[in-house]
C-alpha cells in the first residue's frame, strides 16, 4: 500500500479516541463521537470525522484523505506536529491557524473528490518528504 490506499476506516478506534477527548469536555470530539457512532450503526450520511482541536488533536485533512486517524501517514504528520511544529512560535502559530481553518474545510468539502484528490497529492508529498527527513511512520499515540 502506498499513501494510505486501502487503509480501512476504523470507526471503533476513532470512537474510542473521541470518547476520551469528549470526556474531557472537547466539543469537537463530542460531535465527532456522534459521527463515528452513526457510521458504526450504519446510519451515517456525514463525511469522515475530523479529530479534536485540542493540544493533541488530530490531522483533519489527512484523516479525511486517508479515511483513518490511525494509519502510518497520519502518524507521521502527528509526530511532526508534536515534535517539530510545537517547538517553535511559528510552528505553534501554524497549528493554531490550521485548526481554525481545516475543520470547516473538511466539514464542507471532505467528501468531495475535487477536494480529496489534490489534498491526497499534497499531503502525500508532505508525508514522503517528512519520512525522507527521518520522521517515523511507526504507530503513534498522542
Amino acid at each position: 500500500m502506498q499513501n494510505g490506499e486501502g487503509v480501512a476506516q476504523d470507526w471503533s478506534k476513532a470512537a474510542h479516541w473521541f470518547a476520551a477527548a469528549a470526556a474531557q469536555g472537547d466539543a469537537a470530539a463530542q460531535h465527532n463521537l456522534a459521527v463515528c457512532n452513526e457510521h458504526i450503526q450504519g446510519k451515517a450520511q456525514a463525511p469522515a470525522p475530523v479529530a479534536s482541536s485540542g493540544k493533541s488533536g488530530g490531522c483533519y485533512v489527512a484523516t479525511a484523505v486517508y479515511g483513518s486517524y490511525d494509519c502510518p501517514e497520519v502518524w507521521t504528520l502527528r509526530r511532526f506536529r508534536d515534535t517539530t511544529l510545537a517547538g517553535s512560535v511559528f510552528g505553534r502559530g501554524f497549528v493554531r491557524v490550521y485548526y481554525a481553518i481545516s475543520p470547516t474545510l473538511v466539514r464542507h468539502f471532505g467528501s468531495s473528490g475535487w477536494f480529496l484528490r489534490p489534498a491526497r497529492l499534497a499531503v502525500g508529498a508532505l508525508v514522503r518528504h517528512l519520512q525522507n527527513r527521518g520522521v517515523s511512520s511507526d504507530k503513534y499515540t498522542d
